[in-house]
């Protein structure tokens, strides 16, 4: 089993941003579907995917089945963490 940090920086705003995110969340379940212990930390721009993929977003249930995973959202104001992580 590998430890795997999966950091998403970009916002929703552009379709580049929303690739990227795409992405993102397709390895880290699949990755979680094998076995591998993955961490996943939303910074900056990449905060405001939270509600929207809570809310009905077309990569909602991807975010669903694998939001154990998240570990930290950074913003410019305040950290929220969701449980201790060592890879920051």
């Amino acid at each position: 089993m590998k430890q795997v940090p999966i950091l998403i920086h970009k916002g929703a705003e552009t379709h580049e941003g929303i690739a990227r995110v795409t992405n993102a969340l397709t390895m880290a379940k699949e990755l979680d579907e094998h076995g591998h212990h993955v961490d996943i930390a939303f910074d900056g721009a990449a905060v405001q995917w939270i509600d929207g993929l809570a809310s009905g977003h077309q990569l909602g249930e991807t975010y669903e089945e694998i939001k154990h995973n998240v570990v930290l959202f950074v913003t410019s104001e305040r950290t929220h963490s969701t449980q201790t992580s060592t890879m920051i």
